[in-house]
Order: C-alpha cells, then sequence, then structure tokens
C-alpha cells in the first residue's frame, strides 16, 4: 500500500508505503527485508502499522530498515503526523478536525449508546466522521459475528497459525471501534495460540462466543434503530 502525493511542500519523500506487519504468506518483517533488498526502494520511507506495540516489536521493525512505527488501533492525529513527517505535502491537517469532519455529515445519526462500546471515543478514533465510524460498525459486525466458529475450525485443521491470524484481527478490530472487553479477551487468546497454549484458547474462546454474539446483535440493533 503505497500513500502518494504531489505537492511540493519539503519532505523527505513524496511517498511511503505502510506496512502490514501480520499479514498472510509473508510478514511484514520479511517484506521489508525484500523491499529493502531492491535498490530503487532503498530510500522509500516504510511505516510499520500493527497491533503489537511493546519496544521489542519496534526494534524489530527499526532493525529490518523500516522508518517508524504505528500502532493500531491508530489515533487519527498519530496516523497524519507519522505520515506527515515522511511524506511530501501529506494532505490537509482539517481533516483530521473532529469538527470539521462532522460539519459535512449533518444527516447522518449515530447510536446514543450500545452496550460494550465507548462510543464517543470510537467516533474520536474516526476523526469525527460520522459515517466512517457508523459504517465500520457495520463491518465489524458482519465480519466478526463469526470469528469464534472460523478459530474453532482452524483448531480442528491443526492450523493454529490461522487462528492466531483470527484472534489478531479481532483485537485489532476491537479496539478501532474501542470495544474495550472483547479487545482485551482477543488479545489474551491470541497469547495463548502464540504460546501453543490451544487449551487455554479453547476455554477463553468460550466467554468470547457470548461476548461476541452480544457485541454484533447489539451493534446490528442500535443501527437499525438509526437507519
Amino acid at each position: 500500500m503505497f500513500w502518494t502525493d504531489t505537492m511540493d511542500t519539503p519532505s523527505s519523500s513524496d511517498e511511503c508505503q505502510l506496512m502490514d506487519m501480520q499479514m498472510p504468506v509473508m510478514g511484514g518483517l520479511e517484506a521489508a527485508r525484500q523491499i529493502r533488498e531492491q535498490e530503487q526502494f532503498a530510500d522509500i520511507p516504510i511505516i510499520a502499522m500493527t497491533a503489537n506495540a511493546m519496544q521489542s516489536h519496534v526494534d524489530e521493525c527499526l532493525e529490518v530498515g523500516m522508518n517508524d512505527f504505528i500502532s493500531k488501533p491508530f489515533d487519527p492525529s498519530q496516523l497524519y503526523s507519522t505520515i506527515h513527517k515522511w511524506v511530501t505535502g501529506a494532505g490537509d491537517m482539517a481533516l483530521f478536525n473532529p469538527s470539521f469532519a462532522a460539519s459535512d455529515e449533518p444527516d447522518i445519526q449515530i447510536p446514543g449508546s450500545i452496550d460494550g462500546l465507548d462510543i464517543r471515543a470510537g467516533l474520536r478514533r474516526m476523526a469525527g466522521m460520522k459515517g466512517v465510524y457508523v459504517n465500520t460498525l457495520k463491518s465489524f459486525a458482519a465480519q466478526q459475528a463469526g470469528v469464534v466458529d472460523r478459530i474453532h475450525k482452524a483448531i480442528d485443521e491443526n492450523d493454529i497459525q490461522a487462528a492466531h491470524r483470527e484472534a489478531h484481527t479481532l483485537k485489532g478490530n476491537a479496539g478501532l471501534i474501542e470495544a474495550h472487553d472483547v479487545q482485551q479477551l482477543a488479545e489474551k487468546i491470541e497469547a495463548a495460540f502464540a504460546d501453543n497454549e490451544v487449551a487455554t484458547g479453547l476455554v477463553l474462546l468460550e466467554s468470547l462466543d457470548m461476548k461476541i454474539a452480544a457485541l454484533t446483535g447489539a451493534i446490528r440493533r442500535a443501527i437499525s434503530a438509526t437507519d
């Protein structure tokens, strides 16, 4: 994924790569190594994006030649400032101003409350863009309603890596919408699979199943009430 811009404000580059650290087939670290081996990409800024925010992960990113690091779920101002640091003319700061974004969506209604969500914090994370937040909630409900079944299927097929990846994705997506309880539980399940503690992960999945069903159901009902 490349960010490009043609404005002539001073900076070190007019494009950069946002590198997801956990991808199927090839992870972000290996992808960055291979990019740096190509002369034409030797100087392109590479910015890591990952839900793993430990210092050891940051160090790994820098060691393979990445330039910077953004934790997921990211804060819009952090995303903008990091891209602006490395990319020439990286856009208008007004786009990351919640009052600016909200003024452009006067007819979009957001739920007043949803059990399991911090809606105010989630809207801030979307830079105040109500339409983006509502669409993100809809996407979460659609994509994550079956996450427990997918994890069980992966375990039945002895694919612990796939189970770990599902938990990692859920953790990031739950953080993006500010579903704190689901995010924390997904993080524990991810850690269990990372340590090959499958039995522990299965116990935690029982709690996750109930929480996911409750959350996705609450999101659907709340969104339907505002449509």
